[in-house]
């Protein structure tokens, strides 16, 4: 599965919260070698849940509160 796979299947409906205050957690645990640094990071072809993440809380930032002196 790719990043935005899991991303689509676990975090992005999290990430809407964050605008209004919703403190949102996620946590990678895994054996050495498993993965979670790429997941959560991921690569230029392949963005990772942070990355994934910080582009959606912009995007909606930029969405919702458009009209908003934002400091």
């Amino acid at each position: 599965a790719s990043n935005e796979d899991v991303y689509s299947g676990t975090v992005r409906d999290l990430v809407s919260g964050v605008l209004y205050g919703v403190n949102t957690t996620v946590f990678a645990y895994g054996s050495t070698g498993s993965g979670k640094t790429y997941t959560m990071v991921g690569s230029a072809g392949d963005p990772g849940l942070m990355v994934l993440s910080l582009q959606r809380i912009f995007q909606d930032r930029d969405r919702l509160f458009k009209d908003e002196e934002l400091e």
